[in-house]
């Protein structure tokens, strides 16, 4: 019972991660075609339309680095954004390639990445609420984002 709990709960924290993870990725995708004041709308959408979140964060990077001269807040402000996005897609990342155990006793489930036989896998345990935090921490990326397009674009 209380491992079902515990299943469902991560789920629905898992299925939100999900979610508010490919709307941030949406948003940093309309935010690499529309730099320039969309001059290049056209082709940047075709070149960045099947890119990864990593491509995409690659790009922004160069073109604040472009624009925005070394020590300004503007650009301070972007790298730190890429610093926490980079996190938040590593942490994605190994919530999505991973497997799950759950561990009823501590109250939390256990993500696993790597093959069973491999000496590499690692194990990462989160509870409910570390879960909640990150959708609250890439909801905040996102209103973040969206700061930054409107007080410095690129």
């Amino acid at each position: 019972m209380i491992t079902e709990a515990i299943e469902e709960d991560a789920a629905k924290a898992l299925g939100m991660i999900l979610f508010e993870f490919t709307r941030l990725d949406m948003e940093l995708g309309l935010y690499v075609v529309w730099t320039n004041e969309g001059q290049d709308l056209k082709q940047l959408t075709s070149k960045y339309n099947g890119k990864s979140f990593s491509c995409r964060l690659n790009f922004i990077e160069k073109s604040v680095h472009t624009k925005y001269i070394s020590g300004s807040v503007e650009l301070n402000k972007h790298v730190n954004w890429i610093k926490n996005a980079n996190e938040v897609r590593e942490l994605r990342n190994q919530l999505v390639h991973g497997r799950y155990g759950f561990i009823p006793h501590q109250g939390c489930i256990s993500n696993v990445v790597g093959l069973p036989t491999s000496p590499e896998q690692s194990e990462t345990r989160y509870t409910i609420k570390q879960l909640n935090s990150i959708v609250k921490r890439i909801k905040k990326l996102r209103v973040q984002l969206n700061e930054l397009r409107d007080e410095c674009p690129v």
